[in-house]
């Protein structure tokens, strides 16, 4: 039987969901869950249906992104460091890996904000700059553990839609790096710019597999046939993250996606009045990296305008 199709037969049979009490919690019933299953869209998907919270659904998406683009391991919350005072972009990446003469090591310092996954995340991905070339910033990925000398972690103020979910700012400190921990490639063109693609469509694994449940869970066949259709399109996506098409597609999906979500909000209301109060409260996270989205998605359109073939 197909991948996809054999876990949707199992996920129908299966209505139970969990309502998890922390972050820990959350990612000990992920990793039982999912941890024999190989594609990790699919592991976004089954951790958004057995989520009743939205916030751990996002989590699920976020964590399998996390091992698809990056290569974490199953066994422990990765989180992507990127984000600065200014932002992401790579003139505001003030964080810095300066290389130690005749050492074989580097040294990280520098500071982060909203890291998903806050405390409980134990692979960190710093993005940091290592110096400039043609005026432009050079950049890089590295891999740090938690427990790292010099690494400080801040908790920060739950946000007002998905609070469940921790995040925290960072703080590193002439921190050694090995090079053995250094990824290979640019930092921004290789791993960031990419993992936003890539981070929307798990995203969106998790939360149609999040809305299954309930329609599913209330009998709503109408609301579940568009939703596996959906998931159907989806998948079709594959994990080429930098490519027009896929760009343009995504799009085109999430948006008919929010208009499926909001064509069912009413009957879900009725089925579960505390779940659709939670989702009210959280679906702005549909909206959060929509002028991001929309900016992509005009690119990609220019890019196929020019005659250039689909990247």
């Amino acid at each position: 039987m197909d991948p996809l199709e054999n876990t949707l037969s199992s996920l129908l049979l299966d209505q139970k969901a969990k309502r998890y009490t922390s972050m820990d919690n959350w990612f000990n019933q992920h990793l039982r869950l999912n941890g024999s299953i190989e594609d990790s869209r699919l592991r976004a998907l089954r951790g958004g249906y057995h989520s009743e919270q939205v916030s751990y659904a996002f989590a699920s998406g976020y964590q399998s992104a996390m091992e698809s683009m990056f290569n974490a391991s199953q066994e422990s919350i990765a989180a992507l460091c990127a984000s600065e005072q200014g932002g992401t972009h790579p003139r505001a990446i003030s964080t810095t890996l300066t290389s130690v003469q005749e050492q074989d090591y580097f040294i990280l310092n520098g500071s982060k904000r909203f890291v998903s996954g806050g405390k409980f995340a134990k692979q960190l991905f710093v993005l940091a700059k290592t110096g400039e070339m043609d005026g432009r910033p050079r950049l890089t990925v590295v891999k740090l553990a938690e427990n790292s000398i010099g690494l400080d972690v801040e908790p920060m103020p739950a946000l007002t839609f998905i609070p469940e979910l921790s995040h925290a700012s960072l703080r590193f400190s002439d921190i050694h790096i090995t090079k053995e921990a250094v990824l290979s490639g640019d930092g921004y063109t290789n791993y960031v710019k990419p993992f936003r693609t890539c981070e929307d469509i798990h995203i969106s694994f998790a939360l149609l597999g999040y809305r299954l449940r309930e329609a599913h869970l209330a009998g709503n066949e109408a609301a579940s046939t568009e939703l596996i259709a959906l998931i159907y399109g989806f998948m079709q996506l594959g994990d080429t993250y930098t490519s027009s098409m896929t760009h343009i597609a995504l799009a085109g999906l999430q948006k008919v996606m929010q208009k499926v979500f909001s064509e069912y909000d009413s009957h879900y209301a009725d089925a579960n009045p505390e779940g659709y109060k939670n989702w009210v409260r959280d679906k702005g996270i549909l909206l959060l990296a929509e002028k991001a989205q929309q900016a992509r998605t005009q690119k990609a359109w220019q890019h196929l305008k020019r005659g250039n073939a689909p990247r």
